[in-house]
């Protein structure tokens, strides 16, 4: 069977979570070496004795993307891990999904990480429901918001009705007193009508 050739692929983020020492909540390492690799698949058969893993993964071909069968050495210091617990190599199942992060020259795994079927479908779940939950506060945010908008507007028109009503009485008011003033001194003189000039007698 044809050795892993050096691929790099999009890890799925629920596997890459368990590129780690596994169970403890630890960090996902970065890889030591800027050399270092990190494949993704599906396992087909696991060989304890040789210490392989023979793998599906997805490759592009003549006719796109297809799925190809790859074989996976292991270094002798592996870390492995199932549903991020520690694990021997011989828990492994076929279906488990996989993920490895390799050495290079020659190609070897150094960290294994696994999850079965049920866990992975598990984690699906949680990370549907985390994101219903999301979309639910997002929902419930935005109706806020535009409850305290319309809340607001509310307040703004009313305030400006009760201006408007303040600046017409306030018109009115002035309009009112306008009218009721007696009318001044000054105005009662030109009111009243000079007497016609005489003209100057003729000599």
């Amino acid at each position: 069977m044809k050795a892993h050739s050096r691929t790099i692929v999009v890890i799925p983020a629920l596997l890459c979570a368990l590129l780690a020492n596994s169970a403890q909540g630890q960090p996902t390492p970065q890889p030591t070496t800027p050399d270092m690799t990190v494949v993704t698949g599906v396992i087909k058969e696991v060989n304890p004795l040789r210490k392989t893993i023979t793998y599906l993964r997805m490759a592009e071909g003549s006719y796109g993307k297809q799925q190809v069968t790859d074989l996976m050495f292991l270094h002798p210091n592996v870390t492995i891990s199932l549903n991020g617990m520690k694990t021997p190599l011989k828990d492994l199942r076929p279906g488990d999904s996989i993920v490895f992060e390799c050495l290079p020259k020659p190609e070897r795994a150094i960290r294994v990480a696994a999850l079965s079927p049920e866990q992975l479908e598990k984690l699906q779940k949680e990370k549907e429901r985390i994101k219903e939950f999301e979309r639910k506060v997002e929902a419930d945010h935005l109706r806020l918001i535009k409850e305290l908008a319309r809340k607001e507007f509310a307040k703004d028109l009313e305030r400006a009705r009760e201006k408007a009503k303040a600046d017409a009485e306030k018109a009115k008011a002035g309009a009112d007193k306008k009218d009721d003033d007696p009318m001044p001194k000054d105005a009662a003189k030109k009111e009243k009508k000079e007497p016609p000039k005489k003209d100057p007698p003729l000599n």
